[in-house]
């Protein structure tokens, strides 16, 4: 179960990242703006990436652990500082 969630966490960090430079340029969405929705679903994800450390099998899973929590933590404090502080 906690490899699942290794792997979903990495595909979700990804797809994470790909959408950041996607949504600038959409409308909101369920009333928030799409960046805050973004940012409360890859702290979910971070959270997720965490539970992921549990699967670790061999390196290629630690690896993939890692870059995930390294993604999540990067694009959290991306989306932080826009939100909060200001625009790019």
């Amino acid at each position: 179960m906690t490899k699942q969630i290794n792997i979903w966490s990495f595909i979700l960090s990804l797809c994470f990242v790909f959408l950041f430079f996607l949504m600038p340029g959409t409308e909101s969405i369920f009333g928030l703006h799409p960046l805050y929705l973004l940012f409360f679903i890859t702290i979910f994800t971070f959270i997720l990436s965490l539970i992921g450390f549990l699967g670790i099998q061999n390196w290629k899973g630690a690896v993939r652990s890692i870059i995930s929590v390294v993604l999540t933590l990067g694009l959290a404090a991306i989306l932080i500082f826009i939100l909060f502080v200001g625009s790019l």
